[in-house]
């Protein structure tokens, strides 16, 4: 690549960026209803030529949003597992030993992306988008618990219950942390779902009255 092309690539990007971020203001002070390519310039500082050479509509800004979104968020999943995980051998039925490098990368995803995660779920935002984030989570965690158990009978728990209590407890937790403005850092927040998934409610409610002093 030349650095021609190189400056007008960022170029392009920075634009596209410009825009998202205009979305996502509007977006979270009025709403997705009745916003117009008109408000979305105004507000980027862009003409609505620049606008039409990018995106077709409001909605096509909205999609591609999200699918980048989405699709980045997969793929730092996937690299992460790839670097990270160990534990037995495919069919011996343990799920995946995730380390904590693997939990940080993902909540810096998170932590970098916040602002678009909590705007798109919040009052004003897409009501399809975390349908759509749930989905690509599920998706992702199906394809590892294939591998490390590809055999349904195996399992004391059918697989689409498994996968969806997992995912349904993963996006809980990492949903409050961005409604509660991430007072946690990503690190403290690995470390804090690392002890969730490897002790449960049960066992961390049952050790901690344990500790409480006798009446």
């Amino acid at each position: 690549m030349t650095t021609e092309e190189s400056t007008v690539d960022r170029r392009i990007l920075r634009t596209r960026q410009m825009l998202r971020d205009a979305l996502i203001d509007l977006i979270e002070e009025r709403g997705l209803e009745g916003l117009t390519v008109r408000d979305l310039t105004q507000r980027a500082g862009l003409n609505r030529g620049t606008f039409y050479l990018h995106y077709r509509d409001i909605q096509d800004l909205l999609e591609q949003s999200k699918e980048e979104v989405l699709k980045g968020l997969t793929e730092s999943m996937l690299r992460a597992s790839e670097r990270h995980c160990s534990g037995p051998g495919t069919g011996t039925g343990n799920p995946p030993q995730i380390t904590q490098p693997n939990t940080i990368g993902a909540f810096e995803y998170f932590s970098r992306h916040s602002r678009f995660f909590s705007v798109m779920m919040g009052p004003n935002g897409d009501p399809c988008f975390f349908l759509d984030w749930k989905k690509a989570m599920m998706e992702d965690m199906r394809k590892k618990s294939m591998k490390f158990q590809p055999d349904d009978s195996k399992l004391s728990i059918p697989r689409d219950y498994l996968v969806a209590y997992i995912v349904s407890a993963h996006l809980g937790v990492i949903q409050h942390w961005l409604e509660s403005g991430m007072e946690l850092t990503p690190q403290e927040m690995a470390a804090l779902m690392m002890k969730l998934n490897e002790l449960g409610p049960k066992r961390i409610f049952r050790s901690s009255s344990l500790d409480e002093p006798p009446q």
